[in-house]
């Protein structure tokens, strides 16, 4: 107990306290521990550790408890710590309640009970924490939140996140000064009470992933609500009330698959909206009202794939992303000025039919209209837009091309020698056979993925001098990638899923990653040996390669980290390149070992052979001579 007597002595000394797991033999709940000035204790990670009485803490502020596995209940003493502000309690898994006498914490101003997989009800004298600002109870298997909880009139954070809960209790309403809510993950949730209209100081409410249908009309009173998240639910319309909301800067409804239909006019009425997501829902149509919302900024629709038209929309806008199937009717966007991100597609390559009246699209010169435009994903299939439009986006930095379904060939590079920003490139999801690239000084990465008939890929300028990384990826009629001699910039390069590949030239010797898999017909890598700076080589599934590099004749570092996987021909291996280099070599000596006791095996019989044969003929004479006056004889 010498510790408890070191406490002891400066009882009026110490102010904070963190008990280590050796330590906490010496806190026995029969010997409680009277340490005057202590303002926090904090008992981290321990297996053991059961509690203790809590009256010889008078100055005691904040008590932290982190998964101490041992940690059943709580002594009812702890009602009488007046001065307790904070109470964390997080991953205690076996702690199943707390005493009634919690209630007496009447200065307690935060409680966090979470993660702890046992909780399964709160004390109903949790009413009674009057200076309660923050209730965070997220992942525990509390199912229902006592009345007496409206009586915290001062909450003002509750978290019930990830727990089982079945419904709010109407008492919920009272609690006028709650500005946070989250239900996020209660998959046992399916409505609101209609009190909840009373939160009317409420700013964020998080409804993701319960299983509520329906939100009630009185949640037209939250006059306050800045930020609303409904999505992964089976909501099914937002209500007209919706419109009341006049704080209302973010809604998000992703992946709200029954949400179907218009987006009600009403929604032209949320003037403070700066972002709405309603991407991957059945959303078939937004109303024109949406270009009264003069502060939107982002306007998500990706994957809405029953939308077949788009209005004018607000020239706020810095983000647009449509991605819709059935997409037919695309307005003239060159008001959107302030447009920094924009993605338009009907497919990605794999749009339906093509529009049946041709004249129901609008020219598309627009595009090159948009000053502010950093990031332009551009899938539109039977919509033309030419390479050229494009080259008039001076603040372009990446550039995503799908479909292209007009072009057999192309040629990427000259019509963007104006874009001195542009570092990446994606060509995605299109029937090209040929690609050419020249020209794109500044191009940093390089994507090319999905192209189901591309034969050729081609970099035929030496001006791709900032190309650092480079990827293709399923191109399974791809039959070669050439690269000019003095391309020297490159460092990374992934291929795969390339199975009609039959080889790789013009590596850049500056190459430090390479990454190839599933390129079946890959015979040869040219210039594997001269990849001095090489740090990292993966090989995986490419059955036809019948050699990596010539041991004896190599300048990839021995710390370059190699590893093979699947290569028929080649055996597995995981390590660096001198282990590889030495475990050829090893080889080679056992082979050539093998073939030396070969041939001297093939020598002695060979010796044997010629023994018999010089003898056999005198045998056969002496056994087949028919008369002695013979000419043998006469010899």
């Amino acid at each position: 107990m010498e510790l408890v007597s070191l406490l002891e002595q400066f009882t009026n000394q110490v102010t904070k306290l963190l008990v280590t797991e050796g330590a906490a033999r010496f806190f026995e709940r029969g010997q409680p521990l009277i340490v005057q000035m202590l303002e926090e204790l904090k008992v981290p990670y321990h297996k053991y550790w059961d509690g203790l009485k809590w009256t010889g803490y008078p100055s005691l502020e904040t008590l932290y408890f982190h998964y101490c596995l041992n940690l059943r209940k709580f002594d009812s003493s702890i009602g009488k710590m007046k001065v307790l502000t904070h109470l964390d309690i997080i991953r205690c898994t076996n702690l199943r309640t707390l005493p009634e006498e919690i209630g007496g914490l009447v200065n307690l101003k935060h409680l966090s009970i979470k993660k702890c997989s046992q909780m399964e009800k709160l004390p109903y004298s949790i009413g009674k924490l009057g200076s309660l600002s923050k209730l965070d109870i997220s992942s525990s298997r509390i199912t229902s939140l006592p009345n007496s909880i409206g009586n915290a009139r001062h909450l003002s954070f509750l978290n019930l996140s990830g727990t089982p809960i079945v419904e709010l209790p109407i008492s919920i309403g009272e609690l006028t000064q709650l500005e946070f809510l989250s239900l996020k993950y209660c998959r046992n949730l399916g409505e609101l009470p209609e009190s909840i209209g009373n939160l009317t100081l409420l700013q964020k409410l998080n409804l993701s992933r319960t299983n509520i249908v329906e939100l009630p009309n009185s949640i037209k009173n939250l006059k306050q609500l800045k930020v609303m998240r409904i999505g992964f639910s089976p909501i099914r319309r937002l209500p007209a009330s919706i419109e009341m909301l006049e704080k209302l800067e973010e809604l998000y409804a992703k992946h709200c698959e029954q949400l179907e239909g218009e987006l009600p006019i009403e929604i032209g009425k949320l003037l403070s909206l700066r972002i709405l997501d309603i991407s991957y829902t059945h959303i078939s149509a937004v109303p024109m009202a949406i270009n009264y919302l003069t502060r939107l900024q982002k306007l998500d629709l990706t994957h809405c794939d029953e939308l077949q038209e788009l209005p004018k929309l607000p020239s706020s806008l810095h983000c647009l992303h449509v991605h819709s199937a059935s997409l037919r009717l695309v307005s003239n966007f060159s008001n959107l000025t302030n447009l920094v991100e924009m993605l338009l597609s009907n497919g990605f390559g794999q749009a339906p039919a093509q529009p049946s009246n041709p004249m129901q699209t609008f020219q598309l010169q627009w595009v090159g209209k948009l000053p502010k435009l950093e990031k332009l994903s551009w899938g539109l299939s039977y919509f033309s837009i030419s390479l050229t439009e494009l080259g008039c986006l001076p603040q372009l930095r990446e550039l995503t091309l799908s479909g292209m379904d007009s072009f057999n060939s192309i040629v990427v590079g000259p019509q963007f020698s104006n874009l001195k920003n542009l570092s990446t490139l994606c060509l995605h999801s299109s029937p090209l056979r040929e690609i050419q690239l020249n020209g794109l000084e500044h191009l940093r990465n390089l994507r090319v993925r999905e192209c189901e008939f591309l034969e050729r890929l081609l970099v035929i300028s030496s001006s791709l001098r900032k190309l650092y990384k480079m990827e293709v990826l399923d191109c399974p009629k791809l039959l070669e990638i050439q690269f000019p001699n003095t391309m020297e910039s490159l460092e990374e390069l992934r291929v795969g899923y390339c199975d009609s590949l039959g080889g790789l030239c013009g590596l850049s010797k500056k190459l430090k990653v390479l990454r190839i898999y599933q390129c079946n017909g890959l015979r040869v890598a040219e210039g594997l040996e001269e990849l001095e700076l090489l740090g990292f080589l993966y090989l995986s599934r490419c059955g036809s390669l019948e050699r990596l590099t010539d041991v004896s004749d190599s300048k990839i570092p021995n710390e370059c980290t190699i590893e093979v996987w699947g290569c028929t021909k080649l055996s597995n291996y995981e390590g660096t390149y001198r282990g590889y280099k030495e475990m050829i070599l090893v080889r080679t000596r056992m082979t050539f070992n093998e073939e030396d006791a070969r041939a001297d095996a093939e020598e002695s019989v060979m010796g044997t052979n010629n023994y018999h044969s010089q003898n056999l003929p005198l045998t056969i004479g002496f056994l087949w001579s028919p008369e002695p006056d013979t000419e043998l004889d006469s010899t």
